[in-house]
């Protein structure tokens, strides 16, 4: 019993909890912010303009899930435990899988815009070129920051991790208030804001990251590396993500976008379980 006692108090005091808990702050100000930006896009429109936002927000995370290709998570297990003994090695490999997120992010960029109206007639319902172009600005964005972030978590520099896990958020509000001043808010203001602030902080990542890509590599040992790793990874993101995020997109084809919009604001309030286990899990990783 006092072994128990004593390892439980090792544990609370241990690098892991200290670590948990700043994850975790990052996590907690991103999911402020973002609740913060929800309800204040919602007060200043309309709630059929409020559940187009929250539709595109989510159709973003799906396809950040689908072009994801476990990469980050696939560099993070690779990297974490070798980037303090051999830096060289693991900042090299940074700089494939980077390349890689790139090309996978530009491809998929391509096809959004090349297939925008059907995308749009399926997402949404109807055919508006103008939320595709702004669901590929916030998507590219995002889905670079998503690599950064676990690229720094790797390197154990969890306090830039954290800053950057909320940032975006943070830059989303401040935006937001900003159109507020100038009176600009409207349906695609408010979308665009949403998408380009993931661009800057991954422009703000790069300080942390300082890395150019690479463009020549051997391809097959990259994907024996951390294919089969991200594969799974990657299986797991999509399945699990889509199941979460599908909602408010089903919504607004059954119900409308004034129903989306509702369901879109109550269903941002709903992050308190998956915070908490998400930042430890990150961590214990």
């Amino acid at each position: 019993m006092k072994n128990s006692i004593n390892k439980t108090i090792a544990l609370l005091f241990s690098s892991t909890a200290k670590n948990t808990g700043i994850i975790f702050i990052g996590n907690a100000v991103s999911s402020i912010f973002g609740i913060l930006f929800a309800i204040i896009s919602a007060y200043f429109l309309t709630t059929e303009s409020w559940g187009i936002v929250a539709s595109v927000r989510n159709l973003i995370i799906i396809l950040i899930a689908v072009a994801d290709l476990g990469l980050g998570a696939a560099f993070f297990q690779y990297a974490s435990g070798i980037w303090r003994d051999q830096p060289k090695k693991a900042e090299q490999e940074y700089k494939k899988i980077f390349a890689l997120r790139i090309i996978s992010g530009l491809l998929f960029s391509l096809i959004l815009l090349s297939f925008s109206g059907a995308i749009s007639k399926v997402a949404f319902g109807f055919i508006d070129h103008n939320l595709i172009y702004l669901t590929v600005l916030g998507f590219a964005g995002v889905l670079l920051l998503d690599f950064q972030v676990f690229a720094i978590q790797a390197k154990h520099n969890w306090k830039n991790a954290s800053f950057l896990i909320a940032l975006t958020n943070i830059l989303r509000v401040i935006f937001l208030l900003v159109l507020i001043w100038i009176t600009k808010v409207n349906q695609l203001n408010v979308i665009f804001v949403f998408s380009v602030s993931g661009v800057f902080a991954f422009l703000t990542g790069l300080i942390s990251l300082p890395y150019l890509p690479v463009l020549k590599f051997d391809l097959k040992e990259v994907l024996r590396k951390f294919g089969g790793f991200s594969f799974w990874m990657s299986l797991n993101k999509i399945v699990s993500t889509t199941a979460t995020r599908l909602d408010v997109l089903l919504v607004l084809q059954v119900l409308g976008a004034y129903k989306a919009g509702i369901y879109g604001l109550s269903s941002t309030l709903a992050v308190g379980v998956p915070l908490i286990i998400g930042s430890f899990a990150t961590v214990l990783a």
